[in-house]
C-alpha cells in the first residue's frame, strides 16, 4: 500500500517526502539524545548521593567501634 504511494510520486514528490523524513528522524534523534544527557546527569547525582551515603556510614562505624 505505501510502495505504491511511493511508485506514484514525481521526482519532486520524492524529494519533499525524503526531506519529510530526513527531519522527523533527526528530531526524534535529537530528543533521544536529549533524554540521554539528562539521564546521564541523574546517574552522577545518584552516584554522588551513594558515595557521601557510604562515607557517613562507615563514619558512624569507626565512631561507634571507637567508644567501645
Amino acid at each position: 500500500m505505501f510502495d505504491d504511494k511511493l511508485k506514484n510520486m514525481n521526482d519532486r514528490q520524492l524529494l519533499l517526502f525524503n526531506i519529510a523524513e530526513t527531519r522527523s528522524i533527526r528530531k526524534l534523534l535529537t530528543n533521544h539524545l536529549h533524554h540521554h544527557e539528562i539521564q546521564d546527569e541523574r546517574r552522577w547525582k545518584l552516584y554522588v548521593g551513594l558515595i557521601l551515603t557510604g562515607l557517613t556510614f562507615m563514619g558512624t562505624l569507626l565512631v561507634l567501634l571507637l567508644q567501645y
